[in-house]
């Protein structure tokens, strides 16, 4: 794995970033964050390289446009100044986009159709009136934040025979469609054809009454339990449309296989990231072995899996993998091979332990595995995992946390 360069300029009194920033070609990593920013430089976008860009905390109300950031794959700006989105168009690999307490009043349409990789997009404390229903494009979204704006849904309120003269407002049904959202915020918003209660009880009961009151409207959804189809008649895509976004997609399909050509065809169209969640499949499919040297994200959630093959352990650039919900006991030892993995979802299994190659995963940042029946906190195992920042155990059969996980000072 390359070596990260980072830079820290954080909590000063900067209100220009220093000239000549856009030298640093092999920056990876640049917080920013906690100064008095009131611009940044056209030049930032010469971090061809960069990963990581954090300009929260500062008086930023415009943004050049950072296309050319075509690795970046976090940007914070929350605590601004910003009235629109960050134009981002060309950051095919930005996977978390934080904008929470600026003054954003619209969604940019344009700018979502390059996100297909985005899985968390917080938006709070904004004053946001209408989420269009071009949402529905950004298929790998897990985190979604609307806390404190501005969205009502007063075209329910008026009489029939005026609505289709009134502009929607408010939050689109086609939201409580978006197969792989889990976390999704409305509090202090003026929504008032969602009850209260409803928002209370959290995302599952939400994201239920989008969906009933989408089929209730008779509207087409798209991924609805009403349209799965059978493998046999399920129309895959071919490498055309797979090239634009270099990815995958079979989610929500009903699949109990999926045919070594589509795999081909997903080879040459380069493809990068797969989705084959909420199926049936039982195993993982043989025909993804062709996509090992290519493939950095792999969702496999909510199957019928009871094992991994050990050739999964061949995709040696995968960054992230996602098995939750399945009938997991074990990893193939194959894993200690996936040197370059940054997040492990096992959510939701049945292991009794973390399996041993767990602990063998040097770039491992973020694991997740709650509900499972573990029953004790291997901290010997952990401690091997030095970028490990956040770990979640909730829902398990654990009755003590040693303290000396206490000294894992890298935890966030």
């Amino acid at each position: 794995m390359a070596q990260k360069s980072i830079s820290d300029i954080s909590h000063n009194c900067l209100s220009i970033l220093p000239p000549g920033i856009g030298f640093l070609t092999r920056l990876t990593q640049l917080d920013a964050s906690h100064n008095k920013l009131i611009d940044v430089p056209p030049d930032l976008t010469s971090l061809r390289v960069l990963l990581k860009l954090d300009l929260s905390e500062n008086q930023l109300s415009f943004l050049p446009p950072l296309g050319d950031l075509r690795k970046l794959e976090m940007l914070y700006l929350q605590h601004n100044q910003l009235v629109t989105l960050p134009d981002v168009t060309g950051c095919m690999a930005l996977k978390e986009l934080h904008l929470a307490d600026n003054a954003v009043k619209e969604i940019d349409v344009e700018i979502l159709e390059g996100l297909s990789r985005l899985r968390v997009l917080n938006l709070r404390d904004n004053k946001l009136e209408l989420i269009p229903e071009e949402i529905s494009s950004l298929q790998l979204l897990t985190r979604f934040d609307l806390t404190n704006n501005c969205l009502s849904t007063m075209v329910d309120e008026v009489q029939p025979a005026l609505k289709e003269h009134i502009p929607e407002v408010g939050l689109p049904d086609i939201v409580g469609f978006l197969p792989h959202l889990q976390s999704l915020q409305l509090d202090g918003n003026p929504l008032r054809s969602i009850r209260r209660d409803i928002i209370q009880c959290g995302t599952s009961r939400i994201l239920k009454f989008l969906r009933e009151r989408c089929k209730g409207e008779g509207n087409i959804t798209v991924g609805s339990e009403s349209n799965f189809t059978s493998s046999a008649e399920v129309k895959f895509p071919d490498r055309y449309m797979m090239r634009n976004g270099r990815a995958l997609s079979l989610a929500m399909q009903d699949l109990t296989e999926i045919p070594d050509s589509v795999f081909l065809d997903a080879v040459e169209a380069e493809v990068t990231s797969v989705d084959i969640s909420k199926n049936k499949l039982k195993e993982v499919p043989l025909g993804l072995k062709n996509l090992a040297s290519r493939i950095t994200d792999l969702n496999v959630s909510c199957n019928l899996l009871t094992m991994i093959s050990l050739e999964l352990g061949l995709c040696q650039n995968l960054q992230y993998l996602d098995l939750q919900k399945n009938l997991l006991e074990d990893l193939p030892q194959s894993f200690e091979c996936l040197t370059r993995l940054r997040e492990l979802v096992i959510a939701f299994n049945k292991f009794s332990e973390l399996p041993e190659c767990v602990y063998k995963l040097p770039g491992l940042e973020i694991l997740i595995a709650r509900g499972n029946q573990l029953t004790k906190i291997d901290i010997s195992g952990l401690s091997q995992l030095k970028r490990l920042a956040t770990l979640d155990l909730a829902d398990n059969n654990i009755n003590h946390v040693p303290p000396e996980l206490g000294n894992m000072t890298q935890l966030r």
